[in-house]
């Protein structure tokens, strides 16, 4: 398992490096939110890389929830590392869709670009407070009063961008989509 995971970690370093020489033809906001969404992903995979090297010892010594419980690994008194791991591996599918969608509108490349930038910079921001947060061995709602400033203005952001995009859709594209899909 381990080698699978150290071919695709591999494989996902190329992808990136190459998202930031090779994207030439496709909307900059479309390579920005892919940049970014394997950025992120490798984060996650560092992350995911912590939470084994963290969770070896316990497990060795007999404490399979350690590892695989509800919280995972858990530093200090509460800080469960399956969180910020799985925020950042989940930009990867979160990001390209919001960029997809804002190719389905009439507005202009600067502005999908602002918009998606913005929701990146986002869920950037989740990601770094959730791992913080992690790290400093405090639970899921163990928040400094910063923390719950930047979360609470960072998800209304994100999600409002996301409504701000879907809304703004145009019906007779998205029905072109799919009919293109049908064939």
């Amino acid at each position: 398992m381990g080698v699978l995971v150290t071919i695709v970690a591999g494989i996902l370093l190329v992808l990136t490096v190459l998202s930031f020489t090779a994207m030439r033809r496709i909307p900059r906001s479309l390579a920005l939110v892919m940049q970014l969404g394997l950025v992120l992903l490798i984060a996650g995979q560092v992350l995911g890389v912590l939470i084994i090297t963290t969770g070896v010892q316990p497990a060795a010594m007999g404490d399979d929830a350690a590892i695989f419980g509800p919280n995972g690994v858990v530093l200090g008194s509460a800080g469960i590392l399956k969180s910020p791991h799985g925020i950042a591996l989940h930009a990867i599918q979160v990001l390209p869709v919001l960029a997809s969608l804002g190719l389905l509108n009439r507005w202009n490349e600067t502005r999908r670009l602002y918009t998606v930038a913005g929701a990146a910079l986002e869920y950037v921001l989740i990601t770094v407070i959730s791992t913080i947060q992690a790290y400093s061995g405090r639970g899921g709602l163990m928040l400094s009063w910063i923390e719950i400033a930047v979360l609470t203005v960072g998800t209304i952001l994100l999600i409002s961008v996301g409504l701000f995009v879907l809304f703004s859709v145009e019906l007779p594209k998205l029905k072109m989509l799919r009919d293109i899909a049908s064939v």
